[in-house]
Parts: C-alpha cells; structure tokens; sequence
C-alpha cells in the first residue's frame, strides 16, 4: 500500500505540473488539461502495473495484451469513422448518435474478437 500512495502522491504531483505547463505556459487550456490527464493516467497505470508485477511476480497474458492491442487499434479506427462519416454528414443531429454507434459498434467488436465472452457474460448473471 505504501507504493502505491507514493506512485498516486507522484502522479497527482505529475498532473498538477503538466496543467500548470500545458494551461499557463503552452495556453492549451482544455486539451491541454487533457494531454495532462491522459499522460498522468498512462504513467500511473504502468507503475500499478510494475508495482504489481514486482510484489505478485505475475506472468504476462500475452494472448490477452495482443487481443486487447487489436481491440484499442480497432476502437480507434471505429471513432474516426464514426466521426467521419456520422458526425460530418450530419452535422444537425448532434454528437449524440454518433457515440450510440460507436458504442453499438465497440462492443460488436469486442464480441467478434472475443475480448467479451457471451456465455462467460450469462454465467457471471446467472450466479453473480
């Protein structure tokens, strides 16, 4: 537990600098917050990760980083179709059914690619 206060301590440290940068100095104000964000997300992921992986000595699910590799590659190619051809197109409707279909479709993917098991999803409603 100690670790990770100490990893959370350095990533709120981490986010507080880059907003700093990003907002005062860069003038990027929200995106800036958000490059900040993602980046202290990132970093703080990966040394959970470490941290895990140093107190557990857990082996590596290589199936499972490729599988999940494929479904972000996928997920990012879904969004910019989806913003491409929905949110262009039309324009008036909003952002709102171009997120229902992204949605719709991120989930399709994880099924197709087995990410999501459907009978692994009815056991675990069938028993809780």
């Amino acid at each position: 537990l100690r670790e990770y206060n100490i990893m959370a301590f350095c990533g709120m440290v981490f986010n507080i600098g880059m907003n700093i940068f990003f907002i005062r100095v860069m003038h990027f104000e929200a995106i800036g917050t958000a490059i900040s964000s993602l980046c202290t997300q990132m970093l703080t992921a990966l040394a959970q990760v470490l941290i895990v992986q140093s107190k557990f000595h857990f082996r590596i699910n290589w199936r499972l980083l490729t599988t999940l590799f494929v479904y972000v590659a996928g997920v990012i190619a879904i969004a910019n179709l989806c913003h491409s051809y929905l949110l262009h197109k039309a324009s008036t409707s909003g952002w709102v059914p171009g997120f229902l279909v992204m949605g719709a479709v991120s989930v399709a993917w994880a099924l197709a690619i087995r990410l999501i098991s459907v009978k692994g999803m009815f056991r675990m409603l069938k028993y809780g």
